[in-house]
């Protein structure tokens, strides 16, 4: 019978692709609570997106180096790279300079493995650990640069929603799986890493914004991250958008009215939501935060005010129709808290339509 092969320390297989894992120290585990409200993490999970081993134990170290280097700054033991990198940066003396260097030289010198109960796999752990200092020291030094060092500070510096800046994250995160540090980016490894994606050209289209706008940030003159001259994230071969008639999305009929309206009678919230959509041409978000005092019964025409619209140039006064008068004077009147659409739940973004907009999102894929 053939022996199991026993996985690595940090990397787990979960359905057919493997995954990073590292425990949060229980000290640090409240700095993590915000990822899933109520309640802590135990642990940090980030897909290696890959099926092979091989790769997975290629990919894992510098993963996991970034997560013990962000505990290091929670803790603020100063032993992360990027805290020494820039104490050389701004060394005036050699004396300093060398100060540094040792410094770096014991803190790459504490990186050492994590055991299993497994005796066959010390050896792959005290392999993986000298991989991670030798990262470590060369990521100090300078001779490397890991693709997120600079990205809180990017995105610190951003205008953009927090939902944005989240998703930006997210994208950036995720690129940096497989370029772990900017001198691993190269034109021909991003191409193959966007034809790879599968997914929508405009999610491609969003995460290329995305690493455009970071890649601009580390050209800065005061950080140097990477040659200006360098440009790998343009002139990308991009899959073309469907066009097709099914692909298309098509509007709604008076028929697709009807239809929903009977299969929502019993999801009062919903039907609401429908008739308000219907009769304003509002967005969701818009119909989801419209507060009572935004209705407007009192003018010649009776209107409601959007204020906080996707961008400034939404913000309108929107007819009320006469065949949404009775609605809009019912809800108003029976709000509990103060929004037309009364008792809904806000996600960590403050929004209120989530979740009303996937029990839309779901009665429109059932019809």
């Amino acid at each position: 019978m053939q022996k199991r092969r026993l996985l690595p320390p940090f990397i787990q297989k979960r359905r057919k692709r493997f995954y990073a894992v590292l425990e949060i120290p229980k000290s640090l585990r409240q700095h993590y609570s915000g990822r899933q409200p109520g309640k802590n993490l135990v642990r940090l999970v980030r897909s290696l997106e890959t099926d092979s081993l091989t790769v997975a134990e290629r990919r894992v170290g510098p993963v996991v180096s970034a997560w013990k280097s962000e505990f290091a700054r929670l803790k603020n033991e100063g032993d992360d790279a990027f805290f020494y990198r820039r104490r050389l940066q701004k060394a005036k003396t050699e004396a300093e300079r060398q100060q540094v260097m040792s410094e770096i030289e014991l803190a790459a010198g504490d990186i050492g493995p994590t055991y299993s109960e497994d005796v066959s796999t010390h050896r792959a752990a005290e392999e993986q650990a000298a991989g991670m200092a030798e990262d470590f020291a060369k990521r100090a030094t300078g001779q490397l640069v890991g693709f997120t060092d600079h990205l809180d500070a990017f995105l610190e510096r951003s205008v953009s929603t927090e939902k944005t800046k989240a998703m930006q994250r997210s994208d950036l995160v995720r690129f940096a799986v497989s370029f772990p540090t900017v001198q691993d980016v190269t034109y021909a490894g991003v191409q193959r890493w966007v034809d790879a994606l599968g997914v929508e050209p405009a999610t491609i289209r969003r995460t290329l914004s995305a690493l455009r706008g970071y890649w601009r940030y580390l050209q800065r003159p005061d950080i140097k991250a990477v040659p200006r001259e360098f440009q790998p994230f343009t002139e990308l071969d991009l899959p073309k958008a469907r066009n097709s008639p099914r692909d298309r999305r098509r509007p709604f009929d008076k028929k697709d009215f009807i239809r929903l309206s009977l299969a929502s009678r019993n999801d009062p919230e919903l039907l609401h939501l429908i008739f308000l959509g219907m009769w304003t041409g509002c967005r969701l978000e818009e119909i989801c935060s419209l507060k009572t005092n935004q209705v407007h019964f009192d003018a010649s025409i009776p209107y409601i005010e959007i204020e906080d619209a996707k961008t400034p140039a939404g913000w309108r006064q929107v007819p009320i129709h006469e065949r949404l008068q009775k609605t809009m004077v019912h809800l108003v009147q029976e709000s509990k808290d103060g929004y037309v659409l009364s008792g809904q739940t806000t996600n960590k973004y403050g929004d209120r339509s989530n979740a009303i907009g996937k029990r839309f999102g779901r009665l429109k894929s059932s019809l």
